[in-house]
């Protein structure tokens, strides 16, 4: 792949790349014809980012807590969502940095089904979605 800047140019950014792969860069100025000296870089770019599955624990008629691993890449921020199937209740959101892997779900309502979807936010741009199912407990 190559690209032709102008002279004034000091940086460019090269979409379309693939994660983790490894490219070999060659500049070089180009002045009445003649080219001068390469310059040569190689860069690796980072890993596409991926979630890990969910995992439900310490169920009570009222709350849970979900947990979560990622596989590769980096994590600015998650968003998970929480509801019924049936949506007899408010589905509930929550935005937890991308540092967090675990979050306590409160003001759930006793013996109800529950869907959860996960999916991470990295630079900008959405993961693919994580589901899973829970039930809170009996009072």
């Amino acid at each position: 792949m190559g690209r032709t800047l102008p002279g004034a140019a000091r940086a460019t950014v090269m979409t379309g790349l693939k994660g983790s792969t490894t490219y070999d860069i060659k500049l070089y100025a180009s002045s009445a014809g003649q080219n001068t000296q390469p310059l040569f870089a190689v860069v690796t770019t980072e890993a596409v980012p991926q979630l890990g599955p969910i995992a439900v624990s310490e169920s009570s008629p009222d709350n849970f807590t979900l947990s979560w691993g990622t596989v590769a890449g980096h994590f600015d921020g998650f968003v998970i969502r929480v509801g019924d199937p049936e949506q007899l209740f408010d589905t509930l959101e929550f935005t937890p940095s991308g540092e967090v892997r675990n979050i306590t779900v409160t003001g759930l309502v006793d013996a109800t089904d529950y869907d959860i979807e996960l999916y991470g936010i990295s630079h900008g741009r959405r993961t693919p979605s994580v589901l899973a199912h829970a039930v809170t407990g009996t009072m």
